[in-house]
């Protein structure tokens, strides 16, 4: 049995489009092993720098609630706290002295709620954070995080303590911010 020489072209027609199916199929597995592979080596390497991390790090989600504080990899013996996750992090900060250390920018809880509030980033700042029921000194550091249609979903950001010499007069400056308000 021959095919009449009218068919071949609807026949080769055929197999054209069944193997540009077959190559499209085959191309998009490709590019999604492909973009597995560099997913799963982008979150090993995130996952090596945070290890390689001198200061604390720290994330919050679009609402601004604390979703990580990871320490750095050699951090000082006795430094064992940590803030509640799911918090909002302008719940743990405190007020803040009015004079700048070690060129860090001064500011205060409001001040930081602001910077939060328009997804702006957040320069050396220092805060006083209630970690683990004892106030203490951080000097915070963050930059917005974007998805990919570029809005808005969260900071990512480091977070240093303060010295005790240091931690000890930003407090004490602090506290002297404070004290005029107590009279009301």
């Amino acid at each position: 049995m021959t095919l009449p020489l009218a068919l071949l072209p609807v026949f080769a027609f055929a197999a054209l489009a069944v193997f540009g199916a077959i190559c499209a199929a085959a191309g998009a597995w490709w590019m999604k092993a492909r973009d597995a592979a560099t997913l799963r080596r982008t979150a090993e390497d995130r996952g090596r720098l945070l290890a390689l991390a001198d200061h604390w790090v720290w994330e919050t989600d679009a609402a601004h609630r604390l979703t990580a504080w990871r320490p750095p990899a050699h951090r000082p013996a006795g430094w064992r706290t940590a803030p509640e996750l799911g918090r909002p992090l302008i719940e743990l900060a405190g007020e803040s002295a009015t004079a700048p250390l070690s060129g860090a920018k001064t500011g205060s809880a409001e001040a930081l709620s602001r910077q939060m509030a328009a997804g702006a980033p957040i320069p050396a700042q220092r805060v006083v954070l209630s970690l683990g029921g004892a106030a203490q000194a951080w000097s915070l550091r963050g930059e917005p995080r974007m998805d990919g249609a570029g809005r808005f979903c969260g900071y990512l950001g480091s977070a240093v303590p303060v010295g005790e010499a240091e931690a000890s007069a930003f407090l004490g400056a602090a506290l002297t911010r404070l004290l005029p308000h107590l009279d009301a």
